[in-house]
């Protein structure tokens, strides 16, 4: 869910790679996933086709193969409720379930703060895949209030047999039961 969750929410927000299957709309300006366009440019050119009579966008399965990275990014902020070592854990995880016990975490970002503390989050995660090793590979990092999160190995290697696996989800998590609330302003994915 983007915006503010302070209740018991299980609808995730699924971030999908957009591939040849993509139909019925623009994703971004322009195309910000498609590295043969620059995302800046705001006209509908939709990138460049890989065949004659493909859908728009433009996307082929070969778009995020071979390596090629992309970018996760959530930011936000968070007021962490009354209570002694409160924490908040800020989780990208492989895959598409509500149930993130089903997905793969591949990235954590977690700090604590007082009481009542309002700060404001981002984890940033660069992943890597392709057909051949059929596994993501990738850093991230982040930061939580003043606590920071230096580029860090991915928490797992998922095993991603088609792009059509590419779909992560966000999770936000409060330590010690103390609880709080979470307003996302960005969760988006990106090819550098």
């Amino acid at each position: 869910k983007v915006g503010t969750d302070s209740g018991s929410t299980t609808t995730p927000a699924v971030l999908t790679i957009p591939g040849a299957a993509a139909v019925n709309g623009l994703v971004g300006s322009g195309s910000p996933v498609d590295f043969n366009q620059n995302s800046a440019i705001s006209s509908q050119s939709y990138g460049r086709k890989y065949a004659i009579g493909s859908e728009t966008p433009y996307f082929s399965a070969a778009t995020f193969d071979n390596g090629r990275p992309f970018l996760i990014k959530i930011f936000g902020k968070a007021t962490l409720s009354a209570g002694t070592g409160n924490t908040l854990s800020i989780n990208i995880y492989q895959g598409t379930s509500a149930t993130v016990g089903s997905d793969v975490k591949i990235a954590t970002i977690t700090a604590g703060g007082a009481p009542s503390t309002s700060v404001q989050f981002y984890a940033s995660v660069l992943v890597q895949w392709d057909s051949v090793a059929q596994t993501l590979s990738g850093t991230f990092s982040g930061q939580i209030g003043n606590t920071a999160t230096a580029g860090t190995a991915l928490n797992n290697q998922a095993a991603v047999t088609t792009s059509a696996g590419l779909n992560f989800v966000a999770s936000v998590t409060f330590g010690n039961a103390g609880g709080g609330t979470v307003t996302v302003s960005e969760f988006s994915i990106e090819q550098v």
